[in-house]
């Protein structure tokens, strides 16, 4: 990869010294892996070692990293420590630009999450990915979500990009012109696959929900696929067993897998039963504060915060064998 090292013998002292500048400048690598860094990218040790350290610092200034995060931008992605600036420029221009990512913070982000974005062409690479979402109908807003999310979607292959989607037109019934909603709903989805999705077919089902329904339920609720077995069994332990949903119901208000447990379902039911409220499962974890205060509690919300406030709710369910 860089025969001209072979020509080096009479420089033994400044390939040593760009060794030492590649280990300071990318500290937390072990030796292990600064030595693989080395034999996939030893045209680094050709770099004299004042061009790198230079390079090194002209990159964490124009993107505003500091040390430590400079330091693992490097590690992923070091050969920005030869790009040509100009590149490296127009690659954070066509960010900024395209999708949105003029704001310091969020430039960061996606530059420390996928480093090669500044390395890829953008021509070639960056905006075919932007196309293919842009023809799905995901609008620019849409976009610089899901980049923000997933930065990696940047330079994913599209045909993975593509078999992902297919899962939930061909497996799922989502229609194609409703993907972009369903991405809002879940930006993350897109870092899962097929595999991953049908397992989570299979825990639905677990909870004697049928196939139409356990589909229905990712359909309406795709953030399900982004929580732990752990809070999801104790989210529908919590709805069926303590509240006495049935399966079905469970399918009517997929929500109540993805809520905060403690704010949600628990308050409710513990103010319903500290006010001798009547209410069914479903009512229980109605959406929105507002709608359940008006139409099933008959409260106004300050009434709802202050029973919250009390702390009350979260003792009365520490016995509970969920």
């Amino acid at each position: 990869k860089a025969p001209q090292l072979m020509l080096k013998a009479g420089a033994l002292q400044q390939l040593q010294e760009s060794l030492d500048v590649l280990r300071e400048e990318m500290s937390q690598l072990t030796p292990r892996q600064l030595s693989f860094l080395v034999a996939h990218t030893p045209e680094l040790l050709l770099v004299p070692a004042s061009q790198l350290r230079e390079n090194a610092t002209w990159l964490g200034a124009t993107i505003g990293l500091g040390e430590a995060a400079r330091a693992e931008v490097l590690a992923a992605a070091p050969k920005l420590l030869v790009a040509k600036r100009a590149a490296v420029l127009k690659n954070l221009a066509w960010l900024e630009s395209q999708l949105d990512l003029a704001d310091v913070g969020r430039l960061q982000r996606v530059v420390c999450r996928t480093p090669l974005c500044l390395l890829l062409s953008t021509e070639k690479t960056m905006e075919a990915r932007v196309d293919y979402f842009r023809q799905l109908g995901v609008n620019p807003e849409l976009l610089t979500s899901l980049v923000l999310c997933t930065p990696t979607l940047l330079h994913s292959p599209l045909g993975m990009l593509s078999h992902r989607l297919a899962w939930w037109t061909d497996e799922a019934a989502v229609a194609r012109a409703e993907l972009p909603a369903l991405l809002g709903r879940s930006p993350q989805l897109l870092r899962l696959g097929p595999k991953q999705c049908e397992a989570m077919v299979e825990w639905l089902l677990t909870l004697k929900l049928s196939r139409a329904e356990a589909l229905a339920v990712l359909r309406a609720e795709p953030g399900v696929l982004e929580q732990s077995e752990e809070q999801l069994q104790l989210k529908a332990a919590f709805f069926c067993d303590v509240i006495g949903g049935s399966p079905s119901e469970l399918a009517t208000v997929p929500h109540v897998l993805t809520c905060n447990l403690a704010k949600h379902a628990m308050l409710r039911h513990a103010y319903c039963l500290s006010q001798g409220i009547s209410a069914s499962p479903t009512e229980l974890v109605v959406k929105g504060s507002a709608i359940f205060c008006r139409e099933v509690a008959g409260c106004d919300e300050s009434e709802l915060r202050a029973f919250e406030e009390e702390g009350k709710h979260l003792p009365f369910y520490s016995g509970a064998a969920l």
